[in-house]
Formats: C-alpha cells, sequence, structure tokens
C-alpha cells in the first residue's frame, strides 16, 4: 500500500473508529459501573477498620504535589487562553476533594481544630472556582501573540554590501 493511498484512507479509518466508540462507549461504561457495584460491596465487607501505613506522608505528599501540578499548569495555560487548562482545573478540583475526603475520613477522633475547617473551606472554595472556569465558555478575547522565532542579524561581508 502506498503512502498516499494510505493516507487517502486513514480519515475514513478514524471515522470509524470514532463512530464505533460513539456507539459502544456508553455501552461499556454502563457494564464497568455496574461491574463496580459487587466490588464495592466485597470492598465494604472485607477491608479492615484501621490499618497503619508506612508511607503515609509520601502518600498525602504526592496526592498534594499532583494538585500542585495540576493547579499551575491549569494556571499557565490559561494565561495563554488555551482551552487544555479546562480539563486540568477539572482533575485539580478532583484531587482536592479526594484529599478532603480522605482528610476527614482517616482523621483522628474529636473535635476538629478550627485552621483545618479553615483551610478545608479555602481549598473547597478553589476546587469550586475551577470548577466554574472549566465549565464557562472562553471568553473571547485577543489572541495570544505568536512564538516568533528569533532574527538573524545580517551578516556584511564588505562594507556597504550586504547580503540575506
Amino acid at each position: 500500500m502506498s503512502w498516499s493511498t494510505l493516507r487517502a484512507t486513514a480519515p475514513s479509518a478514524r471515522s470509524a473508529v470514532s463512530a464505533l466508540s460513539v456507539r459502544w462507549a456508553p455501552r461499556v461504561l454502563v457494564l464497568a459501573s455496574a461491574a463496580m457495584l459487587p466490588w464495592l460491596l466485597y470492598l465494604g465487607l472485607s477491608l479492615p477498620g484501621t490499618v497503619t501505613a508506612p508511607h503515609w506522608r509520601a502518600a498525602w505528599l504526592g496526592l498534594d504535589l499532583a494538585g500542585l501540578a495540576t493547579l499551575a499548569a491549569a494556571c499557565l495555560l490559561a494565561c495563554r487562553r488555551d482551552d487544555r487548562a479546562r480539563p486540568l482545573a477539572i482533575t485539580h478540583a478532583t484531587l482536592v476533594a479526594a484529599g478532603l475526603w480522605f482528610g476527614r475520613s482517616t482523621a483522628a477522633a474529636g473535635p476538629a481544630p478550627g485552621l483545618p475547617l479553615l483551610a478545608d473551606g479555602g481549598r473547597l472554595s478553589l476546587a469550586a472556582l475551577c470548577l466554574l472556569f472549566a465549565a464557562a465558555r472562553a471568553a473571547p478575547g485577543p489572541p495570544a501573540p505568536p512564538v516568533r522565532p528569533p532574527t538573524r542579524p545580517t551578516v556584511h561581508s564588505h562594507p556597504g554590501e550586504t547580503t540575506s
């Protein structure tokens, strides 16, 4: 098969895969969701009530580093008016929600001190802002300036003569 023939058939192959995924993906997702129900029941019945985690700090640090990375990347792309910022903002909000869930569900019993609750409110506010940003349509505005390669200085071979 020649390169031109391959390139000519590629769009039809892509559209066939796209049509197949549009038709089958929802069904596969429904089946996967249904399969999770027995798994959740099994976990609820079999997991111990308490456990000691040897790498507790590393787990939390990794979660918070992922949150920082997604937030920083979303901010950078948003400043450039790049639509790829939206999924990163959603990812950051999801990581915040997971962190808050696990932080509250693994906290020691007793009244929660005020500072962590205040921090939780700030993190929830930031997560909500990320979700609002992701849901909003891109505001019309001037496009970001194009990145131009550096120009080379003109080289003169003889005084008064220019070459390009």
